[in-house]
């Protein structure tokens, strides 16, 4: 049964990851789909990592072409259940928050859906993917992904910045767990910062004044049905499959 959680709150103190060895060594793969971030936790067979990032790519390009910026949630959720993924519950959030940066509003988010150790690997990574040199391909699709995602770009002046600009973007993020499970969020927020890497961890991010700005979304995807659409889907990414993925887990030496 699906529920939806309206809640106002401050953050409580910023959460310290702890990077130990053992940490790193647990298994762990990451990809970028269209620019959006997902990380596999646990031991999963090829063709059920291709079943995901296959069905979430259709998600991402389908938002993009129908151009959704902010609202592109119910499209991404939407075309997911219709490839076959089988929502458990979800929740929907506003989060009262001013200069945060991406990894403290994440943890925020996910509260006791991740492990301690999964948060601490999912901190590592933002950290590494905002230390990229920004002409890398991870860089530049992560990037283009923020842009395309902005919108309500606004202007301000005031005595000592007499032109300021802000933007509104959004994040994805899919995490799944060594039970299959998939963790699908979705912060929304607004910088007065260029769009860039520097978003995944500077403090400089606000809460949008919108009804919701997190988004949280637990699924599985039912394998045995998605056996019908397999074949199809393939054929229609077609390329879409070698440009728009990245397998970027050795790049971030995880």
């Amino acid at each position: 049964m699906k529920s939806a959680i309206h809640s106002r709150f401050q953050f409580p103190a910023p959460y310290q990851p702890h990077f130990g060895e053992a940490i790193i060594k647990q298994l762990i793969d990451i990809y970028l789909v269209s620019g959006n971030i997902t990380v596999f936790f646990g031991q999963h067979t090829e063709a059920f990592k291709k079943d995901i990032l296959h069905t979430s790519l259709c998600g991402h390009l389908l938002s993009q072409k129908l151009n959704d910026g902010l609202t592109s949630w119910s499209t991404y959720t939407g075309t997911l259940k219709k490839l076959d993924w089988i929502g458990s519950s979800s929740e929907l959030k506003f989060l009262k928050f001013e200069n945060s940066s991406l990894l403290n509003i994440i943890d925020l988010c996910t509260g006791k859906t991740l492990k301690t150790n999964e948060r601490a690997i999912l901190d590592t990574i933002l950290i590494k993917l905002a230390r990229l040199p920004s002409d890398a391909p991870a860089a530049k699709s992560i990037t283009n992904r923020l842009e395309l995602n902005a919108s309500d770009v606004s202007y301000t002046t005031g005595s000592r910045s007499p032109f300021k600009q802000s933007y509104a973007t959004s994040v994805a993020l899919t995490i799944v767990f060594d039970n299959k499970k998939v963790a699908t969020l979705q912060v929304s927020f607004k910088t007065d910062d260029l769009i860039g890497l520097d978003i995944l961890t500077n403090p400089t991010l606000k809460a949008l004044d919108e009804a919701y700005n997190s988004r949280l979304w637990i699924s599985t995807i039912n394998e045995h049905r998605y056996n019908t659409r397999r074949a199809q889907i393939a054929k229609k990414l077609g390329d879409k499959m070698l440009t728009e993925l990245l397998h970027i887990t050795d790049l971030l030496q995880i």
